[in-house]
């Protein structure tokens, strides 16, 4: 008979902390730190395609781009990593690695986070006030699926 291994949980703030320094980015879900996996070719080509096009559309705004190193608060106890991300907040957030008021999020579907993409991040981002898109974007098909807020708030 094994004894199942004790969780550690840590706090935001230990994980903000921590993930200054590190050489792995992480993102974290309720106490608990989850490594990220590096990124295809192809997966960092329509990142990188994503960004420079909202950054060229966005040139004469007060809005900016961010993509892969930037983290999001999707609430209290939820920090992620999205691939591509458009704030046009004039708030920043006390933290300068994190986005508070994101107003557009891509993810780019990769074998290993399509389902956390699809899901988890996608319920998760519903609640960011500031919200009004999500894309998922598949790199194997020609896909994008596009969530956008309602002006009702749904």
């Amino acid at each position: 008979m094994t004894i199942p291994k004790k969780l550690h949980y840590i706090t935001a703030a230990e994980y903000l902390e921590g993930e200054r320094g590190a050489e792995i980015k992480h993102e974290y879900v309720d106490g608990e730190v989850y490594a990220m996996a590096g990124e295809s070719c192809r997966h960092n080509r329509i990142t990188s395609n994503f960004k420079l096009l909202f950054r060229d559309f966005l040139s004469e705004t007060s809005c900016e781009t961010y993509f892969e190193g930037v983290k999001v608060r999707a609430n209290q106890s939820t920090f992620y990593y999205p691939d591509v991300l458009v704030t046009c907040e004039t708030e920043k957030e006390d933290d300068n690695y994190v986005i508070k008021f994101p107003c557009l999020i891509v993810e780019v579907l990769s074998p290993s986070t399509a389902a956390t993409d699809k899901r988890e991040k996608l319920i998760a981002y519903k609640l960011i006030e500031s919200l009004r898109e999500y894309a998922i974007v598949w790199q194997d098909e020609m896909r994008v699926e596009l969530h956008r807020r309602q002006n009702d708030g749904g």
